[in-house]
């Protein structure tokens, strides 16, 4: 890294400088023109992410609805910057559909689904993705690529879902006996 005071990156109009001195918390990390340090920071928000996830998803959730150009325009910047790791995620994306998709499925069943996305995107101006109920890469389960583990819903909703899977919701389809508690 380049040493600079914060100073000459003022005057450069830089958002951050590096001085090759530690800080408080001996940290030798780049700073915001703030003073503050880089790493400082991000050990904070880690910490307050471990702390409550929930309640930081939530305001990540709501800005995301409040402001979905601001998002996009983000969104497409950062693809804009990193094309090899938009490649390599797709590519990977694309491997794990295969190896979840079994050799026995009808693919007659779940090409209206893809059919039904495109159609409500174009009829409703906002852009519906084919979500899998059961997440293809999951923490705690993964699912198949199959008709009956595909639904649609908007964009937003799904990219906010995730991969998360809450099998409670699922529970009145479970055989009678399955969860005892």
């Amino acid at each position: 890294m380049v040493v600079i005071s914060r100073k000459d990156a003022k005057a450069l109009g830089l958002p951050r400088y590096f001085t090759g001195k530690p800080c408080k918390r001996e940290h030798v990390s780049e700073r915001y023109i703030s003073g503050n340090c880089i790493a400082c920071d991000l050990a904070l928000k880690d910490a307050r992410y471990k702390a409550d996830p929930e309640l930081f998803k939530g305001r990540v959730n709501k800005y995301r609805a409040e402001n979905p150009e601001k998002v996009a325009e983000s969104n497409r910047n950062y693809a804009k910057r990193h094309p090899a790791k938009m490649v390599a995620k797709a590519a990977a994306r694309r491997a794990a559909k295969l190896l979840r998709t079994p050799p026995w499925v009808d693919h007659a069943k779940i090409l209206p689904y893809y059919s039904r996305s495109r159609l409500w995107t174009i009829l409703h101006g906002v852009m519906y993705h084919v979500d899998h109920i059961v997440p293809l890469q999951g923490e705690l389960v993964s699912g198949l690529h199959v008709d009956y583990n595909l639904t649609v819903m908007q964009g937003p909703e799904n990219s906010s879902k995730g991969n998360d899977f809450d099998p409670m919701t699922y529970i009145h389809t479970f055989p009678p006996g399955f969860y005892d508690d």
